[in-house]
């Protein structure tokens, strides 16, 4: 698949942020947190359809305030819009925050921002990630006793947790069924050394940190079985396996374990997996719920 960026012709007056609804200001705020979005996922967090979705973020392409970006095939054709802050982010971005943020772009360097984000190759790992938050968000929009409790993009939790030196594409704590479980993504290149290498370093983080499970997302069933085979007796954190297009809020999570000695053969819901938050102390400073005296 291949992106294009195409620029508007001309910025949306500053005024124009004034038809900005609530609803518009926290769709800003997640762009500004995860970057770049599909339609689907935005449709997933704020919409009841994915054609509402679409009405009210052309709307906001218009005023400028968001960047729309075809994810095309390369056959020809797209199969939806990634969406992203647009050239006004300097402007909205503090405001949807409630903070000035020295992070923002100036509208003159927009376009410029623009091509490295399509062309980085974080690009894919990202909206993989961003899928799977979406999904548990849209899940528990269908069952009340279900919810998101934290979603943390890749370089907030590899900030939060430098000293640990992992750097996870993302970091959240779901809340099901009356258990809390907080968990780490990391997505699957197909490299065995290299994803060998990325689980070994939450082991020093499970010494002072929080213990919570590493998830992983493969590319189909039969990856999913390989790494699972991979990771049999390997030490550090619970590992649990899940492939692409299964919903990670359903039972699809399967821990390590070859074909001929599972001895758990079904696979595990995501509220179901061993979690623990770890110790209260300034040692351990993204630990959930917040605490009072290391917020």
């Amino acid at each position: 698949m291949t992106t294009t960026f195409t620029p508007t012709m001309t910025a949306a007056p500053v005024g124009a942020l004034h038809r900005l609804t609530s609803r518009d200001l926290a769709v800003l705020e997640l762009l500004a947190e995860h970057e770049v979005m599909s339609t689907r996922q935005i449709a997933a967090v704020f919409f009841p359809t994915v054609r509402a979705a679409q009405n009210r973020l052309a709307i906001l392409h218009r005023l400028d305030v968001v960047s729309r970006h075809a994810w095309g095939h390369p056959s020809g054709g797209h199969a939806e819009y990634l969406y992203s802050l647009g050239p006004l982010r300097a402007l909205v971005r503090p405001h949807a925050a409630g903070r000035i943020d020295p992070a923002v772009v100036a509208p003159a360097h927009h376009d410029e921002w623009m091509w490295q984000l399509i062309g980085s190759p974080r690009l894919r790992p990202t909206l993989a990630a961003n899928g799977l938050f979406t999904a548990l968000i849209a899940h528990s929009r269908t069952h009340p006793a279900t919810r998101l409790a934290r979603w943390w993009s890749g370089p907030r939790a590899a900030a939060t947790f430098a000293q640990y030196r992992i750097r996870p594409h993302g970091h959240g704590v779901w809340q099901a069924h009356g258990r809390t479980v907080g968990f780490f993504l990391e997505g699957d290149t197909g490299d065995d050394q290299s994803l060998l290498a990325r689980i070994a370093g939450y082991r020093h983080l499970s010494v002072t940190g929080p213990r919570y499970p590493v998830l992983l997302r493969t590319a189909d069933p039969d990856r999913r079985d390989q790494v699972r085979a991979l990771l049999t007796g390997e030490p550090g954190p619970t590992v649990a396996v899940a492939a692409a297009e299964d919903d990670p809020a359903r039972r699809t999570w399967y821990l390590p374990g070859r074909r001929f000695l599972m001895r758990e053969r079904r696979p595990c819901a995501l509220h179901e997996l061993a979690s623990d938050h770890g110790p209260d102390t300034a040692v351990n400073p993204g630990r959930y719920p917040p605490s009072a005296g290391f917020p």
